[in-house]
């Protein structure tokens, strides 16, 4: 089951949904690979029709750029082939075009995506699946 959380900026009062985790839908990639932008979700295809997959590991993330310190809730996914090599997908900031970072739920240490201010809090926990 996945988790969802609203944030909220005391400074502006605008708040944001990010979402976490896997639901029951996500027993396999296939049913939701549709999370994915249509361009890496293209790359994970040709990947996985060069050879055979041994593993993969999908969920909602958080990431965040290092740069205007903003956080994003992205769908992740690792894929290894037998061949050793390794498909993951990486995420760059809209704001900065640096690549966002694999991070931790911490909201109070990102800045609002409206203000700028680091006056974030995580207001509302969902359970979703």
């Amino acid at each position: 089951m996945g988790e969802a959380v609203i944030v909220k900026c005391s400074n502006c009062m605008i708040s944001k949904q990010y979402i976490m985790g896997i639901g029951m839908l996500y027993y396999s990639l296939s049913n939701v690979a549709s999370n994915l932008h249509w361009k890496k979700r293209r790359k994970l295809e040709r990947f996985q029709n060069t050879g055979t997959i041994i593993s993969e590991d999908f969920e909602h993330r958080i990431f965040h750029c290092q740069k205007c310190n903003n956080a994003y809730s992205k769908f992740w996914v690792k894929v290894e082939r037998d061949d050793g090599e390794i498909f993951e997908t990486t995420y760059h900031c809209p704001k900065c075009k640096l690549e966002l970072i694999d991070n931790h739920n911490d909201f109070s240490q990102y800045k609002c995506s409206h203000c700028g201010q680091k006056t974030l809090n995580a207001e509302i926990y969902i359970m979703w699946d």
